[in-house]
């Protein structure tokens, strides 16, 4: 039986005979392409061997087997694929980093030592999936001209006892025989959980494999272990320190100018015209928090979308497209068709949108909108001159006032105003039966929010999320929440273009905590509606419906706001909807009908019924 070493072992003395007496002992079977593990002599270390040939087997071990080690046979190493810094796009700051912490103790280790300081040996990159992080460790690794070995982490779980370690020391033994190496471990998460919570002893053992083998190679030149993760807060807290994974960078979605670097990355091989990229700079800026795989699909869909044009009408045939190569070219319409399919990867679970609402379909509160320009949109879009001021911009926002009267339509208007990202958490929602469950999605939205930066938090009904602690109505679970929603706004990971709006219709209801300077500390009253501001919103809500032609527009919203003292933007439009219900009921719902008058008259009876209903419900 011929066995391959993962490493150098021509200096363990008596290998083979103390090899074949632990094997018989513990009746080893073996076959071509088993691997097998073996103490080194008189030592408590030892590495795994692969069976590259055998004679009569497969079998078990016994006295008679004869072992060879094959030390000339060459040992499996994964060259880095051809990626370069300059196919990766956005990340000139984690390159710089990178090249310091993994360069430079690679190429010049002898350097630490003549310092008396002990290279970094392993490195964590945390971020949302497809943000680059494989990509961006083999460029390094291809670029110092490193062996390349790629751990997935689920992948190296075994099913038989003691084979997930296994394959983890086979590996980190083939790093070490061919410095320098990088090791890359995917999933990191995977392979290092926190002990105590998987409930699973294989997993505590890997665990304990993976601290024993990081902790060896302090005593190793040449080799760096790069681990990867989107969910840093799993990683066992002992692989988190200085010694092993000594550094932890965040790859990050990237700003508008690193999406047009990977915009153009992307791009170059594919035949655009003037305007598509001159278009780029456009779609950069209206892909917040997409990652570089984001981007990459996107250019694909819009090559794909090339190909649809130029093959529309036509038999899909791909000798029809080889004729006619000067047509197969992206224009601008391409991006634009693509642009609204490129939503961020990894906050797909959450609703992360820019909303379509306009200051223009919003009926009066002038007042209120020129006080959330002033303290949204130049933070957002101005932050230079904020920062030349030294100004700190305001991050909570209170809006408060009876219901309905548009405070959610404010929200996503300076969303859309400011081309930001919006994210609505309904105050309910956020709780959980289980434990620690409902501050985990108070963490979870505000980490969503910074990761689609510059974007708008909004918390609708505030005062179900952060009511008054210490009264008998509380519980533990609210006092918890309205604690780490507190901890979140004092800013302990920074707010940067993140404004966060709350809304409620009873301020007396929300904690005075929330209430301060730093936290929510501006308030908005946003009333119900005087006549005028009723008028504009009739206008709003008949924008583009026919009227008859005895009243115009004016004259309709001039009369109807007359007759509606004390309704609400929502109540509004709930008149303005019955209304057209009216007209559609007269025609059978056959044929469009313009209003009249006398259709208005009749929705008011019906919404004024049910508006004294509901007062005599509530009534105490």
């Amino acid at each position: 039986m011929r066995l391959l070493p993962a490493v150098d072992v021509t200096l363990a003395h008596e290998l083979e005979h103390h090899m074949k007496k632990e094997f018989v002992e513990n009746r080893i079977p073996a076959s071509v392409g088993s691997v097998l593990y073996a103490h080194f002599p008189h030592s408590s270390g030892g590495t795994t061997y692969t069976v590259v040939e055998i004679e009569d087997g497969p079998g078990i071990v016994t006295d008679e087997t004869e072992i060879e080690i094959d030390l000339s046979a060459t040992l499996h190493a994964e060259t880095p694929q051809e990626v370069t810094f300059e196919d990766v796009g956005g990340l000139d700051r984690e390159i710089q980093l990178l090249r310091e912490l993994v360069e430079v103790p690679l190429r010049f280790p002898f350097a630490y030592r003549q310092l008396g300081i002990r290279p970094p040996r392993g490195i964590i990159l945390s971020g949302p999936p497809g943000a680059g992080k494989t990509h961006l460790t083999r460029a390094v690794a291809n670029e110092i001209d490193a062996r390349f070995y790629y751990i997935n982490g689920p992948d190296i779980i075994g099913t038989i006892y003691g084979e997930s370690e296994a394959n983890l020391r086979k590996i980190f033994g083939e790093g070490i025989h061919h410095a320098p190496s990088v090791i890359f471990v995917d999933e990191v998460d995977a392979i290092a959980p926190k002990r105590g919570e998987s409930g699973s002893h294989s997993d505590t053992r890997l665990t304990a494999q993976f601290l024993a083998l990081m902790d060896g190679l302090q005593r190793v030149d040449g080799v760096m272990v790069i681990g990867t993760t989107n969910r840093i807060d799993s990683i066992d807290v002992a692989f988190r320190r200085p010694g092993r994974f000594d550094r932890e960078l965040l790859i990050g979605p990237p700003d508008k100018a690193g999406r047009l670097q990977i915009l153009h990355i992307h791009a170059r091989e594919m035949p655009l015209s003037d305007e598509a990229i001159d278009y780029l700079d456009t779609v950069a800026g209206a892909t917040h928090g997409c990652v570089g795989a984001d981007l990459m699909e996107l250019c694909r869909e819009a090559g794909l979308n090339a190909l649809r044009r130029n093959l529309k009408g036509r038999t899909y045939e791909l000798r029809s497209v080889e004729m006619m190569p000067q047509q197969l070219v992206v224009e601008k319409q391409d991006f634009e068709l693509a642009l609204p399919k490129a939503k961020p990867s990894a906050l797909r679970e959450t609703i992360v949108t820019i909303p379509d609402i306009s200051w223009d379909d919003i009926g009066g509160l002038e007042p209120v909108k020129k006080k959330l320009r002033e303290l949204v949109e130049m933070p957002l879009l101005h932050p230079d001159v904020l920062s030349t001021m030294k100004l700190r911009p305001s991050t909570g926002i209170l809006l408060y006032g009876p219901p309905g009267t548009g405070k959610t339509l404010l929200a996503k208007a300076i969303a859309n105003e400011c081309r930001a990202n919006f994210i609505a958490v309904k105050g309910p929602e956020i709780f959980s039966k289980w434990l620690g469950e409902s501050e985990q999605g108070i963490r979870h939205v505000f980490h969503i929010a910074r990761q689609v930066a510059p974007s708008v938090l909004f918390f609708d009904q505030l005062d179900a999320i952060a009511p008054v602690r210490g009264t008998d109505e509380g519980t533990k679970t609210t006092e918890r929440v309205v604690s780490q929603l507190l901890a979140e706004m004092d800013g302990i990971e920074p707010l940067s273009k993140v404004v966060v709006i709350g809304a409620t219709n009873r301020l007396e209801a929300l904690d005075t905590a929330m209430l301060r300077p730093g936290r929510f500390g501006l308030h908005l009253l946003v009333p119900l509606p005087n006549r005028a501001e009723r008028a504009a919103i009739f206008k709003v809500q008949l924008r583009g419906i026919p009227l008859d032609s005895f009243n115009s527009l004016e004259a309709i919203a001039d009369s109807m706001a007359g007759r509606t003292e004390g309704f609400s933007g929502a109540e509004i439009e709930a008149l303005c909807q019955e209304t057209k219900m009216c007209a559609l009921r007269d025609a059978d719902f056959a044929t469009v009908l313009p209003l009249s008058l006398e259709h208005f008259h009749r929705a008011l009876q019906r919404i004024a019924s049910s508006r004294l209903l509901y007062a005599a419900e509530v009534a105490p």
